[in-house]
C-alpha cells in the first residue's frame, strides 16, 4: 500500500504540473506540437574512415542550409573508436562532412584533411526516419570549404559546451527549468543550455560535473557546489531541457565531455547526478565507455542521488491521465526501451560508482520516487556502496550529511590516473 500512494502521489504532480502549465498561459497545441518535433525526430548514422588513422581524432559535422544558401552548423560530434557517429536531427534536409582535427582544437583548419559526403550532397532525413552514410577523409590536407561556400553560426547548445558563468547566471532560474521541460525547442532557441563552467578552466582542479533532473536546474545543486573545496575541484554544470528523450541529452553530455577532454587534456573528473539527471547520466557513462574507452578511464566517481533506476510505473498513468505529455516521461516509465537497454547494456566495472538513496516520513521512498524504484536489486548489485538518507526528494541534496560524504567521495579521487583522450 506504501508504494502505491508513492505512485499515486507522482502521478498527481504530473497531472498538476501540467495543468499548472496550462494555467500560466502554456498553450495545449504549443506544448504538443514541440514534443511531436522531438517524437519526429529522425536520425543520421554510419562510419567515416580515414587514409591516414593517426593524423588525429575524426570530427563530424552535420549542417543544414539556409535559405541565403549558406551552411549552418546543425551538430557536431566526434567519431568512436570504430568509426561509428550518429546524430538525432529533425526532419529536414542535411548535409554531413568530416575532417581530421590534427592540433586537437575540435575546428577546422584549412590544412586538415576534410571532406562533405558527395558533391555535398543533400541527405533527406524523413519524420522518424535513419539515413546511413559512410565517409571516408582524405590522406592529404584539401580544403574543406569549396569555392564560394559559407558558413553560418553554431547552435547556441554548441557554442555553450566549456562557456564560464556563475548559478547567478539568469539562464538559470527556476522558471526556465519548466519551459524546458514543456517546451524543449523553445528552451533551445532562449535559455540555450550547454556544459558551464562556474570558473575558468584550472588543470590543477578535478572538474565535478553536475546533472539536474526533470524540472531541474543548476541552482539544485547550489548547496553542493557551496561545499566543494574550490582549491581541489571545479563545478561544471549540464543544463538541459528536461523534454528531451534521455538519448538526445546523454549523446550531447559525450560530445560536449570529450570536447573539453581534448580542449584541455585533464585525466580526472567526477560526476554527481540527481533523480532523472541519473539516468542520464547512466546512459552517457555507457556510452562513453564504448565510443571513447580510453578517455573515459578519466571518470574516477559517478554518484546518483534519489534516481528512478528502475523507472516510475507512475510515468505511465502521467501519460495516460495528463492534459499534455513531454517526451522524457515516455523514457522515465518503468519497462520503458530507454531503461531496458541500460539494463542490459552492463555497468563498466572500471568506473566507482556510489549510489544515494533517501526515505521520508511513513512512506517507502523520499516522497517522490520509491525505494523500489531508488534500489533495483541489478542496480545495487552494481553499486560499489549505498547510503541511505531521511530526506525528501530535493531536499537531501542540500542536506550537510550528503555534502559531506560528497567530499568524503570526491577525496578519493585519484589524480595520478594516466588516461589520454
Amino acid at each position: 500500500m506504501r508504494a502505491a500512494i508513492v505512485i499515486d502521489r507522482l502521478t498527481l504532480l504530473l497531472v498538476a504540473s501540467a495543468a499548472a502549465a496550462l494555467a500560466s498561459g502554456c498553450r495545449v497545441a504549443e506544448i504538443r506540437q514541440q514534443a511531436q518535433t522531438v517524437e519526429s525526430a529522425g536520425r543520421v548514422a554510419g562510419t567515416v574512415t580515414a587514409r591516414e588513422p593517426r593524423s588525429g581524432q575524426l570530427v563530424v559535422v552535420l549542417f543544414r542550409k539556409t535559405a541565403e544558401q549558406a551552411f549552418v552548423v546543425q551538430n557536431v560530434g566526434f567519431a568512436a573508436v570504430d568509426g561509428g557517429f550518429e546524430f538525432a536531427v529533425p526532419p529536414g534536409e542535411y548535409y554531413l562532412a568530416a575532417f581530421q582535427d590534427r592540433n586537437g582544437d575540435s575546428r577546422y583548419q584549412a590544412d586538415e584533411p576534410g571532406s562533405f559526403h558527395g558533391a555535398p550532397t543533400a541527405l533527406p532525413v524523413a519524420v522518424a526516419g535513419a539515413v546511413e552514410v559512410s565517409l571516408e577523409v582524405p590522406a592529404q590536407s584539401a580544403p574543406l570549404v569549396h569555392q564560394g561556400t559559407e558558413f553560418g553560426p553554431v547552435a547556441p547548445i554548441l557554442r555553450n559546451i566549456g562557456l564560464v558563468t556563475t548559478l547567478e547566471d539568469p539562464r538559470f532560474a527556476r522558471e526556465n527549468a519548466a519551459l524546458g521541460m514543456w517546451r524543449p525547442a523553445d528552451f533551445l532557441a532562449g535559455p540555450e543550455g550547454g556544459l558551464f563552467l562556474l570558473q575558468a578552466y584550472d588543470a590543477r582542479r578535478t572538474p565535478v560535473l553536475f546533472v539536474h533532473g526533470i524540472n531541474g536546474t543548476p541552482l539544485d545543486f547550489a548547496a553542493a557546489i557551496a561545499g566543494l573545496d574550490r582549491g581541489r575541484y571545479q563545478p561544471w554544470v549540464l543544463y538541459y531541457p528536461s523534454g528531451l528523450r534521455l538519448d538526445m541529452v546523454s549523446d550531447y553530455l559525450v560530445t560536449a565531455v570529450y570536447g573539453l577532454q581534448r580542449r584541455h587534456g585533464f585525466t580526472q573528473f567526477a560526476l554527481v547526478a540527481h533523480s532523472m539527471g541519473g539516468l542520464v547520466a547512466r546512459s552517457f557513462v555507457h556510452k562513453y565507455t564504448a565510443r571513447q574507452p580510453q578517455a573515459a578511464r578519466a571518470l574516477q566517481l559517478f554518484v546518483t542521488v534519489n534516481s528512478p533506476m528502475g523507472g516510475m510505473a507512475s510515468a505511465a498513468s502521467g501519460v495516460e491521465h495528463a492534459p499534455v505529455v513531454v517526451p522524457s516521461w515516455e523514457d522515465v516509465a518503468t519497462g520503458s526501451t530507454f531503461l531496458q537497454r541500460l539494463a542490459t547494456d552492463g555497468w563498466p566495472a572500471q568506473v566507482p560508482y556510489h549510489l544515494v538513496f533517501s526515505y521520508s516520513g511513513d512512506h517507502s521512498g523520499d516522497g517522490t520516487v520509491s525505494l523500489d524504484s531508488q534500489l533495483p536489486a541489478r542496480v545495487q548489485a552494481e553499486a560499489t556502496r549505498l547510503y541511505g538518507f531521511h530526506g525528501t526528494h530535493v531536499g537531501t541534496l542540500s542536506n550537510p550529511e550528503f555534502i559531506a560524504l560528497l567530499e568524503r567521495l570526491l577525496a578519493g579521487v585519484n589524480p595520478a590516473v594516466a588516461g589520454t583522450p
